[in-house]
């Protein structure tokens, strides 16, 4: 059941209705739920329906009587656990028309033929169409191909389950070998997406008739456990009467108060947690909601883009812009709707969905009219008009034909038989289809890729030197003055910490906080930690400081780098770093003519085959500079390195950053079977720039004694942090690989007979006389038990 506190309907027992709302109790509240028309039958007078905008009673209502969604739960829980079964088959129905296609089935309109009908085709909405229902045809074999099962399954056993005035009605459901039939409430006024289509977009007034009738829906589906996942305006059909009836439920799932992980829906209407892949609940269907809201008024969808991976993008930022005519209260709606973070998404607070029913934008409504189809309908459909203009035409498509070949070659067992088709532009076609493929498998699996060697990564290890000398400029950081000295980094100033396997480090930026003993001090104003006498909740006695420097002692002290300010003081080592600081920052451009040594060593053991970068004749006054005269040079110039990520040097020298240095060992031993000179890649894994973790740094200290007092020397080091990678592979020729590649190869020759194949079978004008030659047809049992069996259930 869902959460009481989020999903709630808050009405309870003990609070008082006023006159009208007694009035209505006395109705039989099974009624509600077993019924689409409470009242028998639509909308007949403005007397008898009020408009949304006025309301029988000064504050409209937000609630349903809570006894009536427990008694829907109640009937659905027993609906759910077990299901109904019905003695029906196809023979018992009368084709009326198509309504649509989809898939793996179509819909049509159907007529009950035998006598007598059984009570739940009576028709309480239109007795004119009693025994008349929309059947949907599901092929098994078609959703097993296209792994649709649990769809199908989910979707019969949840339809069967509800009722809901504004949910599509579920009738019946059978089985035989080849489909499953689910009958449904026939809806004559096509999808709300047409007449949007149509209109353009609607006013206001006619979307939030038709959204207050969605958030009904909703909210009978999550008290329910179930998340819909699909809302959009093409699974939302418009009743004779003008009313909503929700409708494809096959992505809705039952969880509770669980969470799903599946990504599906339709792309525009996705929630945020459905792309990162995060888990998600019942708030999905709030984002859908108030993407619907947007686009019915709009016309368009808030995240629209021709790239789908663009509609992800601005999904994920959140970011859209309504449009100049929409109301204050319109946009508070879908800016709530559309909140990424779910704790703040209206639906998904404390009071659940009554938060979106009691919003301002619906103020002037009254929900219990809304619930009894009370209200007048803005627009009702001429259901003498086609609404279903896609299924007319019964003439095979495009669609029709690869169906078609899609379930002749892979759902039918064929034996080898030889047919001479005497056709010189079907012969010419197939050779040279032919000498497509012979070409393909020459020129890229066996030339360009390779396909006739065997392939290993290399294994091995650089030895690094990096050698350099910079001036450095020591700034005093104190709050009250700006000394400069100037000093000489060498090698053991800035190689810290020491080379390790396959990396290194260059220091470029040290703050030092010198004499730091333990004491209690001001914190810096750098941790804006400020207070005063009476105020000193920051600094609560023996809580830690946010940058974990001390403990607090409670005391509102004056700042040491600012008198006219008071901080937290703490105990600690004091001074605390940055208030009483030494930067020393190195040259750029000296860091730039620092070079680094690799010396490498690789290993193929597959083909023993032992390498190294450096050569018997290298010249190690050379520099590399990615030219082919200097491929096998060991050197490299930081200031090279640095140019090739195109970033902010700057950035990097105060923060720091993470580098790599790929070695890439492609080596063809065909060729050079005792040489491979390595290519060189460098990548900027993390700098500066980044604003959740910028740069690499580190702290240390060293401890001295002065008088039977312990001092320290803190330094905070900054720098660039290299990581050198070796990867590529080496292939050398085999024998078995060879035959492997030209067998995969040849395998597509049959390409150019399946091609041939098809033309004559279902473009050519004597496919069928084609056809008879070709194929020996033996009948046998057509119930497969593979296919069909996660179908079984339902």
């Amino acid at each position: 059941m869902a959460n009481n506190q989020r999903f709630r309907v808050s009405l309870t027992i003990k609070q008082k209705l006023d006159e009208r709302f007694q009035r209505l109790q006395q109705i039989d509240r099974a009624h509600f739920f077993h019924t689409y028309a409470p009242m028998g039958s639509g909308p007949s007078s403005s007397s008898n329906h009020p408009t949304l905008t006025s309301s029988s009673s000064s504050t409209p209502n937000t609630t349903i009587p809570h006894d009536l969604y427990k008694q829907a739960r109640e009937e659905f829980d027993t609906r759910y656990g077990t299901p109904t079964t019905f003695s029906l088959n196809y023979r018992d129905f009368q084709i009326i028309r198509p309504l649509g296609r989809g898939a793996f089935g179509s819909v049509k309109e159907v007529k009950y033929a035998r006598e007598p009908v059984p009570d739940y085709l009576q028709s309480h909405d239109n007795p004119s169409k009693s025994y008349h229902v929309a059947l949907k045809i599901i092929n098994k074999k078609s959703a097993h191909k296209m792994k649709q099962e649990e769809h199908v399954v989910n979707e019969k056993r949840i339809l069967q389950s509800l009722h809901f005035p504004y949910i599509i009605r579920f009738y019946f459901s059978f089985k035989d070998n080849a489909n499953l039939y689910i009958g449904l409430e026939l809806i004559e006024g096509g999808e709300l997406f047409r007449h949007l289509r149509d209109c353009e977009k609607f006013d206001e007034k006619k979307a939030k008739f038709y959204s207050s009738q969605i958030i009904l829906a909703l909210e009978y589906l999550h008290l329910l456990g179930i998340v819909y996942r699909d809302l959009k305006p093409e699974n939302l059909l418009i009743d004779r009467h003008g009313y909503i009836k929700m409708c494809d439920f096959g992505f809705a799932k039952k969880i509770d108060r669980g969470k799903a992980y599946t990504l599906c829906g339709t792309p525009e209407f996705l929630a945020p947690e459905i792309i990162l892949g995060r888990g998600y609940n019942m708030g999905v269907d709030y984002w859908a909601l108030g993407v619907l809201i947007f686009e019915m008024n709009a016309g368009y969808s808030p995240f629209w883009d021709a790239d789908q991976q663009k509609i992800y993008h601005k999904i994920i930022n959140g970011k859209f812009r309504p449009r100049s005519a929409f109301s204050e209260n319109l946009i508070d709606i879908v800016r709530g709707l559309l909140q990424k973070d779910l704790t703040k998404r209206l639906g998904m607070m404390f009071n659940g969905i009554n938060d979106i029913k009691k919003h301002a934008w619906f103020r002037d409504l009254d929900w219990m009219q809304v619930f009894l189809k009370k209200i007048r309908a803005p627009w009702v459909p001429d259901i003498r008009a086609n609404n279903f203009p896609d299924a007319e035409d019964e003439e095979p498509t495009l669609k029709d034909i690869f169906h078609s070949l899609l379930f002749d070659v892979f759902l039918t067992y064929s034996t080898v038989k030889l047919v001479k088709v005497p056709h010189t532009y079907i012969a010419v076609l197939n050779r040279a289809l032919q000498a497509v493929i012979f070409a393909y498998i020459i020129g890229y699996i066996v030339l360009l890729k390779q396909g006739y060697q065997q392939f290993q990564e290399p294994r091995g290890t650089s030895v690094i030197k990096v050698k350099g000398i910079a001036k450095v400029t020591g700034n005093n950081a104190s709050f009250y003055t700006n000394d400069q000295t100037k000093y000489i980094w060498d090698t053991p100033e800035y190689e810290n910490p020491a080379i390790e396997n396959n990396a290194f480090f260059i220091a470029t930026h040290q703050t030092v906080t010198p004499g730091q003993t333990q004491q209690t001090c001001p914190t810096a104003l750098a941790d804006k930690l400020f207070c005063n006498d009476t105020a000193t909740d920051k600094c609560k006695t023996d809580q830690p400081t946010p940058n974990t420097f001390g403990y607090f002692t409670g005391k509102c002290v004056v700042s040491r780098e600012n008198s006219t300010l008071k901080v937290c003081e703490m105990n600690g080592w004091c001074p605390e770093e940055l208030s009483a600081s030494m930067d020393y920052i190195m040259d750029g451009d000296d860091l730039e003519n620092f070079t680094i040594f690799l010396k490498t060593m690789v290993t193929f053991t597959l083909f023993k085959k032992n390498l190294r970068n450096i050569q018997d004749n290298t010249d190690f006054s050379c520099r590399f500079d990615g030219t082919p005269r200097t491929a096998d040079c060991p050197i490299i110039r930081v200031g090279y390195i640095l140019d090739q990520l195109n970033t902010n040097k700057t950035a990097l020298l105060l923060a720091g950053g993470l580098i790599e240095i790929r070695q890439d060992w492609t080596c063809n031993f065909d060729r050079h079977p005792k040489r491979c000179i390595p290519k060189y890649e460098f990548s900027l894994l993390q700098s500066g720039d980044d604003k959740q973790s910028p740069g690499i740094n580190y702290r240390t200290a060293q401890k001295y004694r002065v008088n039977d007092t312990d001092y320290r020397t803190l330094s905070k080091v900054y720098g660039l942090r290299f990581v050198v990678a070796i990867t590529g592979k080496g292939g050398q020729f085999n024998i078995v690989n060879l035959f492997i590649a030209i067998g995969s190869g040849i395998g597509f020759m049959v390409i150019a007979g399946i091609v041939c194949d098809a033309i004559l079978m279902y473009i050519h004008k004597s496919r069928e006389k084609y056809k008879q030659g070709k194929f020996d047809v033996c009948e046998v049992d057509d119930e497969d038990p593979t296919a069909t069996q996660n179908l079984t259930e339902a």
